[in-house]
């Protein structure tokens, strides 16, 4: 089973996430993530302005959000690869929210428990603390809204909803994590993941590698029927060709169908301020 987890803000997860890291459940967080950062080779300075926050409005325009994102969605489906595990925060349940073999939960609490937590731990007044969680809802709702076009508060966009506070608390969470999914879910969970996983390579690898202008671009990769689709917006018709090479280097046996759209009057990216 793969779980993403999310959290109203005031809750602190983490002591129980290093209880479960000690019984060998594989944990997805944001000291895992920055190690997938280092594996996969990432420009750290196209990722250091990201997070779990309201973006800045600079960020609105620059080719960094895009980076951010294809590096957040390519280490989720790489970790969602796994059997089982963890994924805590960072809009998992938003990425995955259209595969199988996954259960998104959402952690909650009631406002005057979050906040006697809050004040507790960071010994601040309550309504220092209730300042601060309102301010962390507020960055979570606005990171949601910028990168996914989702409502964080939506009770829909999640499967279970468990409640901090309540006595029984440990023994539904241990039975939500023990409860399996049919074998053949598993298995079309990958089987979608390995299409989603090379599409963003692709992607990642026409945009900040090879650095060709292709506004709104989409890649979809269809292992069985061997074939890559790209469309978006592009200047000039140089950079179809150098799209199509791009992507025969990595599949060679592969038919590439391009749909883009030329715009040569398009600007395709704000210059940086």
């Amino acid at each position: 089973m793969i779980y993403t987890l999310s959290r109203e803000g005031g809750i602190d997860f983490s002591s129980i996430l290093a209880d479960l890291k000690e019984q060998d459940i594989s944990v997805l967080d944001s000291e895992a993530l920055h190690e997938e950062q280092m594996k996969l080779d990432c420009k750290e300075h196209m990722l250091k302005n990201f997070g779990e926050y309201s973006p800045r409005f600079r960020d609105l325009w620059g080719i960094h959000k895009d980076y951010y994102l294809s590096f957040l969605r390519l280490s989720v489906y790489r970790f969602a690869m796994r059997d089982s595990g963890i994924i805590y925060g960072h809009g998992a349940s938003f990425i995955l929210s259209q595969l199988p073999a996954i259960m998104k939960i959402k952690l909650i609490a009631p406002e005057d428990y979050r906040v006697r937590l809050v004040s507790e731990k960071q010994e601040i007044s309550e309504h220092q603390a209730r300042v601060l969680i309102h301010k962390r809802e507020r960055e979570r709702i606005s990171f949601h809204r910028f990168f996914f076009d989702a409502d964080w508060n939506d009770e829909s966009c999640y499967d279970l909803t468990l409640n901090l506070s309540a006595n029984n608390f440990s023994n539904i969470l241990e039975t939500a994590l023990n409860t399996p999914f049919p074998q053949e879910r598993v298995t079309g969970r990958k089987k979608q993941l390995e299409g989603l996983i090379e599409a963003e390579k692709l992607y990642m690898d026409l945009l900040f590698e090879k650095k060709l202008f292709i506004d709104l671009l989409k890649v979809r990769f269809c292992e069985e029927e061997k074939t890559i689709q790209m469309e978006g917006i592009i200047g000039d018709s140089k950079t179809q060709e150098k799209a199509r090479q791009c992507a025969l280097e990595r599949h060679p046996d592969f038919q590439i169908e391009l749909n883009f759209e030329l715009m040569q009057s398009s600007y395709l990216y704000f210059p940086s301020i």
